[in-house]
């Protein structure tokens, strides 16, 4: 075969970097956000009980978000990764 197997094991390290890239530049997204809230509440006096609500279901949202990006990376299958859930309503 042309290239034998260290051709294939080189093709193989290269699709496995592009995933882990794919996964991390997703990764960010969801992460952005919860930082971006962390700020914003952070230099909030106080929060009324609808902030808090708003705040945790943003959270809840963008974990859920990230739990959903790694597990379709660690999910084999043929057609790739599903693509993230969009995200919710900004809180």
């Amino acid at each position: 075969p042309a290239g034998g197997p260290a051709a294939a094991a080189r093709g193989a390290t290269e699709q496995n970097r592009q995933a882990i890239a794919a996964a991390c530049r997703e990764l960010r997204k969801p992460l952005s956000v919860l930082g971006g809230l962390t700020d914003y509440y952070r230099h909030r006096d106080q929060l009324t009980p609808g902030d808090a609500d708003r705040l945790l279901d943003r959270v809840a949202a963008e974990t859920a978000r990230i739990e959903t990006i790694i597990d379709d990376r660690l999910r084999p299958g043929p057609g790739g990764p599903a693509p993230p859930p969009a995200p919710g309503p900004p809180g």
